[in-house]
């Protein structure tokens, strides 16, 4: 999903505020423009999230993670079931208005974890 969508501009950012957020390599950070209203309140449709590519196993439970999952990028809280006997990711969205959803765990490819979000006042 990530490479359908080639970088559109280079964003400065002082290394050292980097450095307070994550020590991910930067040319492993990713910032886009939330679509959606899944994530509200937590994230608003217009936030600017910088998600770290470097990232890739989800260890600990409900953080926030950019996936692609049925063809689509979405992202959403992770958090490790087992449903029906299986091993599953509930997918989890802050709306209560929009259902989380099971997906089988080979199913959800993990783009990285969001490390930092901005929005504009």
């Amino acid at each position: 999903v990530l490479e359908d969508y080639p970088a559109a501009e280079m964003i400065p950012f002082n290394l050292g505020f980097i450095r307070s957020i994550t020590r991910a390599p930067t040319d492993k950070l990713v910032i886009f423009t939330g679509q959606g209203e899944s994530m509200e309140p937590t994230l608003l449709r217009s936030d600017m999230l910088m998600i770290d590519t470097s990232v890739k196993e989800p260890t600990i439970s409900d953080h926030i993670w950019a996936v692609e999952y049925a063809g689509g990028g979405m992202v959403k809280r992770l958090r490790r079931i087992i449903d029906t006997g299986r091993p599953r990711f509930l997918l989890i969205a802050d709306n209560p208005n929009v259902p989380d959803q099971t997906a089988d765990i080979e199913d959800v490819h993990i783009i990285g974890k969001l490390v930092w979000a901005a929005r504009r006042m």
